[in-house]
């Protein structure tokens, strides 16, 4: 682990405006969490917070012009919205947007969709300049955007691969760009199990036999570049359907298995496929008595913003046993052991030294409204801060890594991560996307 983990580091691997007018709120900011609770009877440590929730619903702030980096992106009731540099914009596309399918160009200055016209059974891909407010509408020739389709955007949404029946025990994929045009890709007799887009013009994708479930043994790693055949990169063994690469595109990190076919972190390079971190690695950590009776695996995956560091979640048996783990430098992995009456879905890089850990459960917050939200600093694994948040609220972080945005069934709450009392309010919901990191 120590030297794998070292590797990885020397690798360095129509529209409306509304026009906010209140300045940012504060309030007296949440207490700071007791850690590691223990017990005198038992004094392993039950999780990295307390399980009974101490962080009350802050009021709502203000709609306020908020200092705040990047530009917000909601999809909600038809239509877009856009919260930049204080204004808040809405933007209604000729046709109803498809769940979750609009992005940001990497500049922040376009909008991005698929779009699907029903009465026609046509997919077509929009877009629309913010500055000038002219959009395009281009048919692609794809089959019908339908429930059961898949819809991927790369990083930079300058393409994206379009996978029409994703519960088809043969999987056909159609890759495509902003031209509108795009090539197909069929793997007769496999499915697609996992897939990650390498910038915009590499497309790696894994298939295999069989059922969509996890471990894949004998899976097959493709690659696929524009203008070119799709190739065989060799034989890789799956644990979850989780991949991601770095930002230079140097390392691709996935959950694969180790030598007796448990779940582990694995790094691909072009010159390994090496272990960087295995469930028993986490015995280390003051949580191991604790976790050390359970059978603990990966299952998802995410690189730091700098790609120094790769973040876990996973599960042990039963339904209280999550965590979070990374890797740190060359000693042992940071760790936070979500509390018993919480679960969590996902771990978020705030910045390379912040990750915030989202907590959800009836019984999580101190209402059946409210949940938590964890921030923990990277390099010691401690506890900073216990925050409240809506109930299966959205977190995100700003590009800066200084804010977080919240979301609930009708808005979506900025807060400074420092000081979480200085926050604003944005009358809108389904948000999608922070926009847009540079590092």
């Amino acid at each position: 682990m120590r030297k794998l983990a070292a590797t990885l580091i020397a690798l360095s691997v129509g529209c409306t405006a509304a026009q906010p007018t209140a300045d940012l709120a504060r309030s007296g900011a949440p207490s700071l969490p007791a850690s590691s609770p223990a017990s005198a009877a038992d004094p392993c440590p039950v999780a990295s917070l307390s399980d009974r929730a101490t962080a009350r619903p802050l009021p709502t702030g203000p709609i306020a012009t908020g200092d705040v980096s990047g530009t917000l992106l909601f999809q909600d009731a038809g239509r877009f919205a856009v919260f930049s540099g204080g204004s808040l914009v809405d933007v209604t596309p000729p046709f109803p947007p498809r769940e979750r399918l609009g992005r940001l160009s990497a500049d922040g200055q376009e909008l991005r969709a698929i779009l699907y016209d029903p009465a026609g059974q046509t997919t077509y891909l929009w877009r629309y300049a913010r500055a000038s407010r002219i959009s395009s509408l281009v048919a692609l020739p794809v089959p019908p955007l339908l429930p059961h389709a898949d819809f991927v955007w790369s990083p930079d949404a300058t393409r994206f691969a379009y996978i029409p029946d994703f519960d088809a025990a043969e999987s056909v994929i159609l890759v495509g760009g902003l031209d509108g045009t795009s090539d197909r890709v069929h793997v007769p007799g496999e499915r697609l199990v996992s897939s990650a887009w390498r910038g915009g013009n590499e497309y790696t994708f894994v298939t295999a036999t069989g059922r969509f479930e996890f471990p894949k043994p004998d899976a097959m790693l493709w690659s696929w570049r524009p203008g070119g055949a799709s190739e065989r990169l060799g034989r890789i063994g799956l644990g979850s359907s989780s991949m991601e690469w770095a930002r230079r595109g140097d390392a691709l990190a996935y959950i694969g298995l180790d030598e007796q076919g448990k779940t582990a972190l694995r790094i691909r390079t072009a010159y390994q496929d090496a272990v960087v971190m295995r469930p028993t690695d986490l015995l280390r950590t003051p949580f191991g008595c604790r976790i050390a009776g359970g059978a603990m695996r990966f299952s998802s995956v995410e690189w730091s913003p700098g790609g120094a560091s790769v973040l876990v979640r996973g599960q042990g048996p039963g339904q209280s046993l999550y965590f979070a783990a990374w890797l740190r430098g060359s000693g042992d992995p940071g760790f936070f052991l979500v509390p018993p009456s919480c679960y969590t879905f996902r771990s978020i890089w705030a910045s390379s030294a912040r990750i915030l850990i989202p907590m959800w459960g009836p019984d999580c917050g101190v209402d059946e409204r409210t949940n938590r939200l964890g921030t923990v600093d990277a390099q010691t694994a401690r506890v900073q801060a216990e925050l409240p948040i809506g109930r299966k609220a959205l977190v995100l972080p700003s590009p800066d890594g200084r804010w977080a945005a919240s979301s609930d069934e009708q808005l979506v709450h900025v807060f400074l991560l420092d000081d979480p009392s200085v926050r604003f309010t944005i009358p809108r919901a389904g948000l999608i996307e922070w926009c847009c990191r540079t590092d």
